[in-house]
């Protein structure tokens, strides 16, 4: 299956698996969009749009933000003591063609989840050392203000690797008590409870 897409004001004939550079579109690097502006789709069937195909979209990932090759434009006037000299790199998009859906739906709903999955996890290597004793201090975990970045970083990522540990022995605990059960069973809990907590390591 193949389609011809348009986007930046070209046109693109693309596969799943095609790499292409497009007009700069604002997405981050790493991040599913959706090419809905799709004119024509060859598979069993040939569907050609007017002048789009309803309901027809081409899932893409950003793979990089560029700029092209420099151009220089020079301008002379004879006689008038007239020049100028300019540079200029048209900035691009590179994409990776990830699926053809005939179904719209599809690719909205992989962007949704990723835009989500990235708001859940913040990233830390993008973060000024303000930004990393903040978000360090909202969450209850102590850091050494001289640190550096990475140490900062490492401190975070390890400190929230064991709140998942206890999260997950403390769901476990609680599923396991039946309920209206008196206090036997919370004593077990309890027992449960304080190994997970003196299981962490310092």
């Amino acid at each position: 299956m193949y389609a011809i897409v348009q986007t930046g004001g070209k046109q693109y004939r693309v596969s799943e698996g095609d790499v292409i550079c497009v007009e700069k579109i604002d997405a981050e690097v790493g991040s599913t969009i959706a090419l809905n502006e799709v004119l024509y789709v060859g598979a069993d069937t040939l569907k050609v749009g007017t002048p789009f195909v309803e309901g027809a979209s081409v899932a893409a990932e950003v793979l990089e933000q560029g700029k092209a090759k420099k151009v220089v434009v020079y301008k002379y006037k004879a006689k008038k003591d007239s020049q100028s000299k300019q540079g200029h790199r048209q900035p691009f998009t590179k994409l990776e063609i990830k699926g053809i859906s005939l179904d719209a739906k599809a690719p909205k709903a992989e962007k949704a989840e990723a835009k989500a999955e990235s708001a859940a996890k913040p990233n830390f290597k993008s973060m000024k050392k303000a930004e990393l004793i903040e978000y360090a201090a909202a969450n209850g975990i102590e850091l050494n203000s001289k640190s550096t970045n990475a140490e900062m970083i490492a401190a975070i990522e390890d400190a929230a690797q064991r709140n998942d540990s206890v999260g997950g022995v403390l769901e476990t605990a609680v599923i396991g008590v039946p309920a209206g059960v008196g206090e036997p069973w919370f004593d077990t809990l309890e027992g449960v409870l304080s190994h997970a907590l003196f299981s962490i390591p310092a």
